[in-house]
């Protein structure tokens, strides 16, 4: 596929993989870009984004958040306005799979040009997750060849019923991107990648095990990012194993109970692929 017209796809949506990606959407459709405030400070990095007229949110903050809607919906607006790029997962993966999108590409329900991104590697591979950008532009700059695939997929319009949300255009534009990449959208979100830094700061190993599918929990339990990372903080005082699980007696005990029978036969109801002596945090 080829990049759509401004005036049919104003919004252009991306799964991220490495910094080379905004430098390719730079370079080819010259771009504004949504970004988290803090790439600001990234060397190099937050040269080209601020080049690409950056519109800047903080994570944390819902008025943020809603200024950057608004300004996407603005730019959006007007042709006068380059298009407008958004990563809506919310952080680079490895491209194997896709996390939970977020709504703000969505939320101002023009029409959304999906584009996806691969690096095929045999030695190396390029995607910007456990690695300093420093030493992944190193071993790209010390390979013969580094490749990229870009493919421009069909627009992807919002839905024509009112009452089918950013949630439904979201995941349809998931939908689309996954079957391109040939991989299946997760509920994992960026809020699992926080939980798994904070479980590599307090030194466990396994630290893919804490990650619970925060898009899933959120929408099934209401908990919040902020909840999430608090409950985090009570799990790790419980001293979790190699595994990130905590025996019962540990986690009754934080609550000043005994692992009493029907304290047993909750963790039974709940313990689907581990037995009821151990509690993960996804339990929790």
């Amino acid at each position: 596929g080829r990049p759509a017209p401004r005036e049919l796809a104003p919004i252009v949506v991306s799964n991220h993989v490495s910094y080379i990606d905004p430098i390719y959407f730079f370079y080819e459709l010259f771009p504004t870009i949504v970004s988290s405030d803090s790439h600001d400070a990234i060397p190099f990095v937050g040269t080209i984004i601020r080049a690409m007229q950056v519109i800047y949110v903080d994570r944390f903050s819902p008025a943020s958040r809603k200024s950057a809607v608004n300004e996407i919906k603005r730019k959006a607006a007007g042709n006068s306005f380059p298009r407008v790029l958004l990563f809506p997962e919310g952080t680079t993966t490895n491209g194997r799979f896709l996390i939970s999108f977020q709504h703000g590409a969505f939320i101002p329900g023009y029409p959304v040009q999906p584009v996806v991104v691969r690096y095929p590697h045999v030695h190396f591979d390029q995607s910007w997750g456990n690695i300093s950008l420093i030493a992944l532009m190193f071993k790209m700059f010390t390979q013969f060849h580094n490749f990229m695939e870009v493919e421009y997929l069909p627009i992807v319009y919002p839905p024509e019923i009112k009452q089918e949300n950013a949630l439904h255009f979201a995941e349809n534009t998931s939908y689309a991107m996954a079957h391109a990449l040939n991989v299946l959208p997760t509920s994992y979100s960026y809020a699992d990648s926080m939980i798994a830094s904070r479980a590599e700061e307090a030194g466990k190993a396994n630290c893919s095990s804490y990650m619970v599918e925060m898009a899933w929990v959120k929408e099934v339990y209401g908990v919040s990012t902020a909840e999430a990372m608090e409950l985090l903080e009570h799990f790790l005082a419980m001293n979790p194993d190699s595994d990130g699980r905590v025996k019962a007696q540990d986690f009754w005990a934080i609550f000043g109970l005994d692992c009493s029978p029907l304290c047993k036969k909750v963790l039974t109801l709940s313990s689907l692929q581990m037995p009821s002596s151990l509690i993960s945090l996804q339990q929790n």
